[in-house]
């Protein structure tokens, strides 16, 4: 159950004051929520598609499961915010702050993250296929075993300690700085098949822990 206010797909809720309330399975796809502030809102599971958060304020929000294909968070504010599971495909993330999120699993294929700021971010097992992370601050961001199919990490940069990249996934057409050396347990893949294959195993995967976790 959401707030008393009704919330509708396409509704315009710039500026609006959002703090805490309880958005989860809210439909607001098409919504305008840019200069909002989410901070500590509940948006599981809410169908965020297109929807234009940029330059919203979301720190502490729970979006785990979220449907947030093609939304705009450009300059958005998303520290420590929970995307654990949610679905960013195509959504455009240029320059925002992710200091500290949570995106395990979370789906970022073909996203544009360039110039975001990634630092002490959790992006363990994130699906970062196609996706634009030039420019990104990668300082202590942790990529375990992440995605990186055809990624462009073109002048990426830390400032206190590297990203651990430990088992990731990239490809020759993966783009990154000199400096940034892949590590021994990193697997490289050159078709897009055997792309897409590894992408169903682990999302597989990833469904049979969730069930496991819900009935305990």
């Amino acid at each position: 159950m959401t707030d008393e206010l009704k919330f509708e797909p396409g509704m315009d809720l710039s500026h609006s004051d959002l703090r805490g309330r309880n958005l989860r399975n809210a439909n607001l796809a098409g919504a305008d929520l840019s200069w909002a502030d989410l901070s500590e809102a509940d948006l599981r599971s809410a169908n965020l598609e297109k929807v234009d958060l940029s330059h919203a304020k979301l720190r502490g929000a729970d979006l785990r499961g979220a449907n947030l294909q093609q939304a705009n968070l450009s300059k958005a504010g998303l520290q420590e915010v929970n995307l654990s599971s949610a679905d960013l495909t195509g959504a455009s993330l240029v320059q925002a702050n992710l200091h500290e999120a949570t995106c395990a699993e979370t789906k970022f294929t073909l996203a544009n993250l360039s110039g975001a700021y990634l630092g002490f971010a959790h992006l363990c097992e994130a699906v970062l296929g196609g996706a634009d992370l030039s420019n990104c601050n990668l300082t202590k961001t942790d990529l375990r075993e992440a995605f990186l199919f055809d990624a462009d990490l073109t002048g990426v940069y830390y400032e206190e300690g590297p990203p651990d990249l430990r088992q990731i996934v990239f490809s020759s057409n993966t783009l990154r700085p000199d400096w940034l050396v892949f590590p021994d347990s990193a697997v490289q893949l050159e078709t897009r098949e055997e792309a897409a294959e590894r992408v169903r195993r682990e999302q597989k995967r990833a469904e049979w822990r969730r069930q496991v976790q819900s009935q305990e």
